[in-house]
């Protein structure tokens, strides 16, 4: 194990390497046995081991200095080799503030990334499932699909057509057009159509 001129912790190499930016914890080897960081908590409790990751607006050690909305909270990277240096990214999760924070109150998502630094998937501080661009992204394939979707009510908006049977054992289905909204109610096993000017 090797500290050098800036305080960095060098484990299995001895000279920093930067991977997008300095590091002050640093693990390299080159055996086939794969590396890794455990963290063992041993307790007669429900609690076990953790990392956290914090966020200061300060400038300052132990500053308290509130956050601010769309600031990142914590961030885990997954890079890889491109033949010239391990900087590019291949997918990120992002922690962030979503909302205004308050005292004992930090509204947080997680941010989704692939193919890169392209946002894919938001779980909001409502806890809402929101895709990172509209109207961009499946949900499962032609080739690759989910086997049942359960729902108290599915809203389907700007669709045309159906390929498959949707089947509804809540109180209706929505499927919305540009002249008219079809409703599935299950308690008669009929489609009703009304339209959107009513």
């Amino acid at each position: 194990m090797v500290i050098d001129d800036t305080g960095a912790v060098l484990m299995g190499g001895t000279s920093s390497r930067d991977i997008g930016f300095p590091h002050k914890l640093q693990l390299e080897d080159i055996d086939t046995n794969p590396k890794g960081l455990s963290i063992v908590s041993n307790r007669n409790t429900i609690h076990a081991s953790h990392i956290d990751f914090a966020k200061t607006r300060g400038t300052s050690l132990g500053s308290n200095t509130i956050v601010q909305d769309n600031d990142e909270l914590g961030q885990i990277a997954f890079r890889g080799a491109d033949g010239t240096d391990i900087n590019t990214l291949g997918a990120v999760i992002v922690g962030r503030v979503d909302g205004t924070p308050a005292s004992n109150d930090i509204p947080g998502s997680f941010e989704f990334y692939t193919g890169g630094y392209n946002k894919r998937l938001i779980i909001n501080s409502s806890g809402h499932l929101v895709p990172g661009t509209d109207s961009a992204y499946d949900i499962g394939t032609n080739a690759t699909r989910f086997h049942t979707i359960f729902t108290d009510q599915l809203n389907v908006a700007g669709v045309s057509t159906f390929n498959n049977i949707i089947r509804a054992y809540g109180s209706f289905v929505t499927f919305q057009g540009a002249q008219a909204n079809a409703f599935w109610e299950a308690s008669t096993n009929a489609l009703r159509f009304v339209d959107n000017a009513q």
